[in-house]
């Protein structure tokens, strides 16, 4: 009796290994099967609201593309996205945004590409450069910019992806962070309504520029 008794044990031992294992591949192909579900892509679920949507999703406007194709001013389309989705676009500049070029200040909507501007080399020295790339981004309606400000006074209007000269995103930048030989006194987070956002890569080292006197870094390539 006392030999039955571990044979006993181990039996019970692998068919609970069994049944968890059998529970654990159900669960597996019933997430497959919701992933499945999701349509595969923006053009296979256009809608005007959130009723035309599946379960869990909900009708939001889309970022615009990359460059725009003047003078196509179409707004962006709307697609269902997973309730929560969070964009990763636009990444660039407010409209009236002003440019350091050897001219004076130019709004930033209003610069072209072989247009002279101030950057800087990778030893910080000023030069003058070209402008390579410019790009304007329709943005959704409910699109959000980081509004910040150093001590020194100066202010910029950005998308908080916006990369910075020292590596980080301007989302990233906090109360007290030193930046461009400032310290950050403020960085909040505004509604933006413009429509359309707005960068720039001048030739050079480092393709970084001056936007309304702070040095920052370009999303283009």
């Amino acid at each position: 009796m006392k030999s039955i008794l571990p044979l006993m044990s181990i039996a019970v031992i692998i068919v609970a290994i069994g049944i968890v294992w059998i529970l654990v591949k159900a669960e597996d192909r019933m997430f497959t099967e919701e992933i499945e579900n999701i349509p595969p892509s923006p053009e296979a679920s256009v809608c005007t609201k959130d009723t035309d949507c599946p379960s869990n999703f909900a009708c939001m406007q889309t970022c615009g593309p990359p460059v725009l194709q003047y003078p196509d001013d179409t707004p962006p389309k709307y697609f269902c996205q997973p309730k929560g989705y969070v964009q990763n676009c636009p990444i660039c500049l407010a409209k009236h945004t002003l440019i350091d070029t050897p001219q004076g200040a130019v709004a930033v909507e209003d610069l072209q590409k072989g247009a002279p501007i101030w950057t800087v080399t990778s030893s910080g020295t000023r030069v003058v450069e070209k402008i390579s790339q410019v790009s304007k981004v329709a943005v959704p309606s409910d699109h959000k910019m980081v509004k910040f400000m150093v001590e020194d006074g100066r202010i910029l209007i950005v998308s908080p992806g916006h990369p910075t000269i020292d590596g980080r995103t301007v989302g990233n930048l906090a109360v007290g962070d030193e930046y461009d030989g400032s310290r950050v006194i403020s960085a909040d987070r505004i509604s933006y309504d413009d429509g359309y956002t707005y960068d720039i890569l001048p030739s050079g080292e480092t393709g970084f520029y001056f936007a309304n006197g702070i040095l920052v870094g370009s999303t283009l390539h």
